[in-house]
């Protein structure tokens, strides 16, 4: 079996967070983002949002690598499952995401 990317559901604004921890251990995550511009009474900011809240992205061998140690990641809410595997991404979308 070789590597595939699997969606990883996180608590709300703890993206980055959980993308650090797993990246010290080291899994390979994505955390997509887009420039924001957040608009105030006085300035602009500019600052990099989650396309997708709330979600980070994983490649992993399901043969080579404990998936059970990401889910169990402070912050993590768990792999994207169908049945009690996690379930892989589509090929056309996990080369975009990258």
């Amino acid at each position: 079996m070789d590597n595939r990317w699997y969606a990883l559901a996180v608590q709300r604004r703890k993206e980055s967070y959980v993308e650090q921890q797993l990246s010290s251990l080291g899994y390979v995550v994505v955390c997509p983002r887009f420039l924001s511009l957040r608009r105030s009474s006085r300035k602009v900011t500019k600052t990099k949002a989650p396309i997708f809240p709330g979600y980070l992205f994983v490649e992993l061998n399901l043969e080579r690598q404990n998936w059970r140690e990401v889910n169990s990641n402070p912050g993590s809410n768990g792999l994207i499952n169908f049945g009690d595997r996690p379930y892989p991404l589509n090929r056309c979308f996990a080369n975009r995401i990258r």
